[in-house]
C-alpha cells in the first residue's frame, strides 16, 4: 500500500493499533513524520515516550548524558 493510502486509512480511521504504530515507525525512520501537520509529531511523540517506536535520537548514549550540559555555579 502506497504511503498516501495509508495516510488517508489512518485518518479515516481505517486501519488497526498494529499498523498505526508501523505506519507512525515508517514515518519517524524516514523522518517523514516531522514535515508532516502537528497532530502527526504529537502522536509520534507519544509513542516513542510511551516505547512503541524507536526515537530517531536514541543511539548516541553521549548526547543524554548530564556531563555535556552546561554546569550553573554561583560566584556570589
Amino acid at each position: 500500500m502506497r504511503l498516501v493510502d495509508q495516510l488517508i486509512a489512518y485518518e479515516e480511521g481505517e486501519i488497526t493499533g498494529d499498523e498505526e504504530i508501523a505506519l507512525f515507525e515508517h514515518l519517524v525512520e524516514t523522518g517523514t513524520c516531522w514535515h508532516l501537520q502537528g497532530h502527526y509529531q504529537r502522536v509520534a511523540a507519544t509513542l516513542i515516550a510511551a516505547g512503541l517506536i524507536k526515537s530517531p535520537w536514541r543511539s548516541e548514549p553521549e548526547l543524554t548524558s548530564r556531563r555535556s550540559e552546561p554546569q550553573l555555579t554561583s560566584n556570589h
